[in-house]
């Protein structure tokens, strides 16, 4: 969720409806950036939340991540059971800049998404701590310009954050061989080799581009991070 450009000091308040089936409970956390604003367990039953946060910084956008866990049906294994979100929305809130809704923002106008293919669903994978695994990644250029991907070492890597602390544990590195341009709307597909960390236990996981200075090729509002908990071996 990506809610309009705020002042320094805005006040938001934020309304979430969740439901789940399962008896168990499922612990659900939020995050607004790197700040944790919810963490719960949801169990069985349909729940309304509504919590206030401050901001501390003005940026053009502000993204609110979610993160749960899963667990496997005890009749189909085939079947995840987890949370239901109904309803998350702004109902009140301060400060809000309005002339972000004009689509022509300069700001956009260079943006880079990476993500793995569609069809990946990272808690279907059955991970177990330091397997390999080759997966499809999609690199799109989103913004309004031209990008000259092929005329600089660009660097694809994979990066671990601890789930509790959220402290980086895990680099993995790859150098692309990308020729050519990426025009407005073009995507290219690279196949790569992810190797977990070695500890079993829940990580926060993204990828991000970088260059040989390692500096962030994309718009890190669009950056996405992954939950995924690696079983022992």
């Amino acid at each position: 969720m990506i809610i309009p450009n705020i002042y320094n000091d805005s006040n938001l308040t934020l309304e979430l409806i969740i439901a789940s089936s399962d008896k168990k409970p499922h612990n659900l956390v939020i995050w607004l950036y790197d700040t944790e604003i919810f963490n719960k367990d949801i169990q069985n039953g349909t729940w309304k939340y509504t919590f206030n946060i401050k901001t501390g910084e003005i940026l053009d956008k502000y993204r609110i991540r979610f993160f749960s866990d899963l667990t496997r049906d005890a009749t189909d294994e085939r079947i995840l059971n987890g949370l239901k979100v109904f309803s998350f929305k702004l109902i009140d809130s301060t400060l809000i800049n309005k002339k972000f809704f004009q689509f022509n923002n300069p700001k956009l106008q260079n943006t880079i998404i990476v993500e793995p293919r569609r069809n990946i669903d990272f808690s279907q994978l059955n991970l177990k701590a330091g397997d390999s695994i080759s997966l499809p990644f999609r690199i799109t250029n989103y913004g309004a310009n031209k990008l000259e991907l092929g005329k600089q070492d660009v660097f694809f890597k994979f990066k671990w954050f601890g789930f509790i602390l959220k402290s980086l544990e895990h680099v993995q590195s790859h150098k692309l061989a990308l020729n050519g341009d990426l025009a407005p709307g073009e995507s290219v597909e690279v196949f790569l080799t992810m190797k977990v960390p070695a500890e079993a236990k829940k990580y926060f996981m993204d990828m991000n581009l970088f260059d040989k200075n390692d500096k962030e090729l994309f718009d890190k509002y669009y950056k996405r991070q992954f939950l995924v908990d690696l079983r022992e071996k």
